[in-house]
């Protein structure tokens, strides 16, 4: 889902007024859960070293925060959304309908080779997936990998996932196997950020 001009105009107005070592902190922690940390992990060990000897010089830090800026921006001109840095994510196991009663909602997840999509909302699973096959026939042709159907809750910064009844083990092992590499975990965290 493309960000709005109002989300990216939010998001640099917050990179100014971030501390330099908040932002090197932020930027540091979200580059080292995708693979092009090691293009710039020297480079900010170089910059905290440089805040560190030179903590009372504001062209230093000025000089920092600008480059900071750029790694962000390059980041998101890859398709990397940095308003999930903080965000983690569990699958946890089975649930039934009394899922709802402890603020889960049912969510069919379909994975393909260059997207992911779902569909939430307070219908059976079943026709949460029927819904959402629907809404990408009338699109162009996608490849979907693997399709799920489960339970979600946001609890702050993690996102809880868990296997409906729908759900087959096997499915939901291969979910888990699939987030745990971290550009996947990324791709799912900032689809469902909007679901908060």
């Amino acid at each position: 889902m493309a960000r709005n001009a109002f989300d990216k105009a939010a998001d640099a107005l917050r990179e100014r007024l971030t501390s330099v070592w908040v932002l090197l902190s932020q930027t540091t922690d979200f580059a080292s859960r995708t693979r092009l940390f090691p293009q710039y992990e020297d480079e900010f060990r170089a910059m905290r070293q440089t805040l560190q000897s030179r903590s009372r010089d504001p062209a230093a830090a000025a000089g920092i925060r600008t480059r900071l800026v750029e790694i962000r921006h390059a980041f998101r001109l890859s398709g990397y959304d940095l308003s999930v840095g903080r965000c983690d994510l569990s699958i946890q196991g089975f649930r039934n309908d009394d899922a709802e009663s402890l603020g889960f909602r049912r969510i069919v997840v379909f994975i393909g080779e260059r997207g992911l999509w779902f569909e939430a909302g307070q219908a059976n699973h079943n026709d949460l997936f029927t819904i959402l096959e629907r809404r990408l026939s009338l699109g162009p042709p996608v490849v979907i990998i693997a399709k799920h159907y489960l339970w979600y809750r946001w609890d702050r910064d993690l996102l809880l996932l868990s296997g409906s009844a729908t759900e087959t083990r096997r499915d939901l092992e291969m979910l888990t196997a699939w987030c745990e590499d971290q550009e996947n975990r990324n791709r799912i965290l900032s689809r469902m950020n909007s679901l908060r």
